[in-house]
C-alpha cells in the first residue's frame, strides 16, 4: 500500500513537473517572440528614423544651397542694385535695413513674393520626385500654395522685423571697419514666428500658437515609407528654430568701399567734386550770350563768333577742369538739346568724366580700395536728369522770340560694379556676377534768371553775328 502511494505521489510530481515545464517553455517561447518582435520593431523604427534623418539632412542642404544660389542670383541681377543715398554718413545699420526691406520685404517694390516664389519652385522641383532606398521610399509632402504662403510669410516677417536681422553682415561693423563683408540670413521659424499673438512662454497651447503651428506645418515635410512593413514616418525639413544660414557673398564689402568714398567725396559739402558739380553748366548759361566752354567758368563775353545764336550745326570745344579732369576735351553744340552733340549729352559726359574718367579721383579711390580683383571697378552713369533753364533769344529782323537751354546738374545715378574673383566667396563658380552699387545723388542749386539774348544781324541766316545780353 505504501509502495502504491509512493508511486502515485511520484507520478503526480512528475506530471506537475511536466506541466510546469510545458508552461515555462511556452512562456519562454512567447517572451522570446515578443522580445524578437519588439527588437524588430525598434530596429525598424531606428532604421526608418535613420533614413528620415538622412533624407531630411539632404533636403535641408538642398534648401540651404538653393537659398544661397537664389540670393546670389537675386543680388547680382542687372536691374537689382544696392542703392546708396544722401544724407552723408547715414548709419550703417540703417543702410543695410533699408536695402533688405526694399529688395525682399513685404513693403518693398518686389514685396518679397518673387524671391519666395523662385525659392519655393526650385525646392519643389528638386524634392518632388520620390526616391527608393532599399526597403524605403522617400517623398516630399507638400501643398504648393500653402508652402508658398508659408515661405513668403517666413521671409517677409524675418525681414520686416528689424530685430530679426534678415541680413546680418559678418565682421563688418560699418563702412570703415569691414574686413569680410559676407553675411548670415536669419529665417525665424521658432514658435510664435508666424503669429505675433502667440506667447510660447506663457501659453503655448493658445489659439494663436495653434495657428502658428498650422503655418509651420505647411512647410515641406519628408515622408519615409517602409515597403515591407508599411510603416510611415513624417518629419519637417526646416527646424522649429531660428535658421541661420551663411551666405558667402562679400557684397557688404563692396558697399562699404563705395559708401566710404561717396560720403567723403560725392555727398560731402565742400568736397572738390561737389563744388565742381555746383558750377558745371552746358549751353548759354551766363551773362552775355557766349556758351560755356570751360564747364565751370562763365563765358564772360558777349560775342559768339562765327555763327548766329540759333545756328543748329555749330560746335564749341569743351576744355578740362583744372585739378579735377584736366585732360578732358569734347565738342558740343550749345544751340541744340538732344543728339550726340547736344547740351544735354555734353553735361552727362562731363559728369561721367568727373566720376568715372581716367583723371577721376573718385574712381581712383574706389579702384585702390577694391578688395575683389586686380581688374578695375566698372563705373558708368546709369541715369542723369539735369535741370534745364530756358534762355530766350530774339533774332534781328524777326519779331518772334525763341528759346535755347542751359543745363545744370539735377539728379544722378552712377553705378560701380565689383567682380568677385575668389571662388571661396561665390556660390556659382562658373558665372561672374558683379555686385552693383548705385550712388543716387541730387543737387539743389539756387534759382537763376537768364536774360534775353539778341542777335545783331540783318540776315538771321548769316554766318557771323554779334549777340548782346
Amino acid at each position: 500500500m505504501n509502495q502504491k502511494a509512493f508511486n502515485l505521489f511520484t507520478a503526480l510530481v512528475a506530471f506537475v513537473m511536466i506541466v510546469l515545464t510545458v508552461i515555462l517553455t511556452n512562456s519562454m517561447t512567447q517572451t522570446e517572440d515578443k522580445a524578437i518582435a519588439t527588437m524588430t520593431d525598434l530596429e525598424s523604427q531606428a532604421e526608418i528614423q535613420a533614413v528620415a534623418d538622412l533624407a531630411r539632412g539632404d533636403a535641408l542642404q538642398v534648401f540651404i544651397y538653393n537659398l544661397r544660389f537664389r540670393i546670389e542670383t537675386w543680388l547680382t541681377k542687372e536691374d537689382n542694385w544696392f542703392p546708396l543715398t544722401q544724407p552723408v554718413n547715414r548709419p550703417w545699420d540703417e543702410v543695410v535695413a533699408d536695402y533688405v526691406t526694399a529688395n525682399f520685404g513685404s513693403s518693398g517694390p518686389n514685396q518679397g513674393r518673387q524671391f519666395a516664389f523662385e525659392t519655393t519652385t526650385y525646392l519643389s522641383s528638386l524634392l518632388a520626385i520620390g526616391h527608393t532606398f532599399g526597403r524605403y521610399t522617400v517623398m516630399l509632402e507638400q501643398d504648393d500654395d500653402a508652402m508658398f504662403q508659408a515661405l513668403t510669410q517666413t521671409i517677409s516677417q524675418s525681414i520686416d522685423d528689424p530685430s530679426k536681422k534678415f541680413f546680418e553682415p559678418i565682421d563688418c561693423e560699418d563702412e570703415y571697419n569691414c574686413n569680410i563683408g559676407t553675411f548670415y540670413v536669419n529665417l525665424d521659424l521658432s514658435l510664435g514666428a508666424f503669429n505675433s499673438n502667440c506667447d510660447p512662454a506663457s501659453d503655448p497651447d493658445s489659439t494663436a500658437c495653434q495657428e502658428d503651428q498650422e503655418v509651420y506645418e505647411s512647410l515641406p515635410k519628408i515622408i519615409v515609407e517602409s515597403t515591407t512593413t508599411g510603416d510611415i514616418l513624417e518629419t519637417a525639413i526646416l527646424p522649429r528654430s531660428n535658421l541661420r544660414i551663411y551666405i558667402p557673398l562679400r557684397i557688404f564689402k563692396a558697399v562699404a568701399v563705395t559708401k566710404q568714398v561717396a560720403d567723403d567725396q560725392i555727398f560731402k559739402t565742400g568736397s572738390p567734386y561737389r563744388d565742381t558739380m555746383g558750377n558745371v553748366r552746358t549751353g548759354l548759361c551766363d551773362t552775355g550770350c557766349g556758351p560755356r566752354t570751360g564747364n565751370v567758368t562763365q563765358s564772360g563775353g558777349t560775342n559768339w563768333p562765327d555763327h548766329a545764336c540759333r545756328d543748329p550745326i555749330a560746335t564749341e570745344n569743351i576744355g578740362g577742369i583744372p585739378g579735377i579732369i584736366p585732360n578732358y576735351s569734347a565738342q558740343y553744340n550749345p544751340g541744340i538739346i538732344g543728339g550726340a552733340e547736344g547740351s544735354h549729352v555734353a553735361l552727362r559726359n562731363i559728369i561721367e568724366a568727373l566720376l568715372c574718367g581716367p583723371d577721376s579721383s573718385i574712381k581712383a579711390n574706389i579702384d585702390a580700395a577694391n578688395p575683389f580683383t586686380t581688374t578695375l571697378v566698372d563705373c558708368e552713369i546709369y541715369d542723369s536728369s539735369p535741370e534745364s533753364l530756358q534762355r530766350p533769344i530774339s533774332y534781328s529782323g524777326y519779331p518772334a522770340i525763341s528759346e535755347t537751354t542751359c543745363f545744370r546738374p539735377g539728379t544722378l545715378q552712377v553705378q560701380f560694379k565689383f567682380t568677385e574673383d575668389n571662388e571661396l566667396y561665390r556660390v556659382n563658380k562658373h558665372i561672374d556676377r558683379p555686385y552693383i552699387i548705385q550712388v543716387l545723388d541730387s543737387y539743389t542749386l539756387s534759382p537763376e534768371t537768364l536774360g534775353l539774348c539778341k542777335t545783331i544781324c540783318d540776315d538771321p541766316l548769316c554766318g557771323a553775328a554779334k549777340c548782346e545780353p
